[in-house]
């Protein structure tokens, strides 16, 4: 799977001519992949905020009913439900939308994001399932997603029939296209519940609903020259190079470590053997006429 970031490389004259990168956008979520050690219910994975009660996208009336959980397959609290298998890494979050008495639940994640230009598109990609819990049992649910104080938009609702214990609940890929409107932006996800019924009930199956999320990116929503999918060859990438002029490919581990690197590909598609590479992610860093783009490629 893949996620792009694109970088650019001015020619300045100065008694010579030589290149200095600059971040042309450089917008991305900080561990986006939510990764952190869970001891205990309300932990957040690194980098990452919960939305307060008191902020005026999220429903929670009270302190500590907006407090999401950094989820593993066996963590926080499988007794409870508030467990399950992630989409990618070891943990992912898992955050509340419901009601006890006049306790409302509303668990939502945020954080700030730099590098926008303002009046371009972007695409936010992620992945959600439906966890449920023992007293949360709504079986279809979607996420919001808030630009600062703006909705962004609604992900297409995810459904299942599985009971409250299933470990390896289905993930689906959601995207939602937004226009920038400043450099910086707080990008928020709050759980939602498709309907009227909120109730926290051991009971109730259309009641409370607790929802996962997953491997959050963000890219610019425009066609790039230079795109990369899996290859029908195991062990392969295929790189379609849709611009007029060969590319130089260097692929580096998460440390910034060049593992692989492929001078000149061709126009057209070209198959790059990565099975040297470990399960992980990694950057595949394209530089064609003096522009690089920079695309995240999970290996598992």
């Amino acid at each position: 799977m893949f996620v792009v970031n694109i970088f650019h490389r001015k020619v300045l004259w100065c008694c010579f001519i030589f290149f200095i990168p600059f971040n042309f956008n450089a917008q991305e979520f900080k561990n986006g992949n939510l990764e952190g050690e869970v001891h205990e219910k309300s932990e957040l994975p690194n980098n990452w905020e919960n939305i307060p009660y008191d902020d005026p996208v999220c429903l929670a009336n009270e302190p500590g009913r907006d407090s999401p959980d950094l989820t593993s397959e066996d963590q926080p609290s499988v007794e409870y439900g508030i467990n399950g298998k992630p989409y990618s890494g070891k943990t992912f979050v898992s955050g509340l939308h419901g009601l006890a008495g006049t306790s409302y639940f509303q668990e939502g994640i945020m954080q700030q994001v730099d590098g926008f230009i303002p009046g371009e598109k972007y695409t936010i990609t992620f992945y959600q399932g439906i966890v449920q819990q023992d007293n949360a049992l709504d079986q279809s649910g979607s996420w919001e997603i808030y630009i600062d104080t703006a909705l962004g938009g609604i992900s297409e609702r995810s459904k299942t029939n599985d009971s409250w214990k299933e470990l390896a609940f289905a993930w689906e890929k959601r995207q939602i296209t937004f226009t920038a409107t400043k450099e910086s932006h707080l990008i928020k996800f709050l759980p939602l519940d498709d309907d009227s019924d909120h109730e926290l009930s051991e009971k109730n199956e259309n009641g409370a609903l607790r929802m996962g999320i997953d491997l959050i990116s963000i890219s610019p929503a425009k066609t790039l020259p230079i795109t990369v999918s899996e290859s029908p060859v195991a062990g392969f990438v295929t790189i379609h190079n849709k611009g007029k002029l060969p590319a130089d490919l260097g692929i580096y581990n998460e440390n910034g470590e060049m593992i692989l690197e492929k001078d000149k590909l061709p126009q057209g598609d070209s198959d790059v053997d990565v099975s040297i590479l470990t399960p992980g992610k990694y950057d595949l860093q394209f530089t064609q006429n003096s522009i690089v783009f920079k695309i995240s490629y999970l290996k598992n």
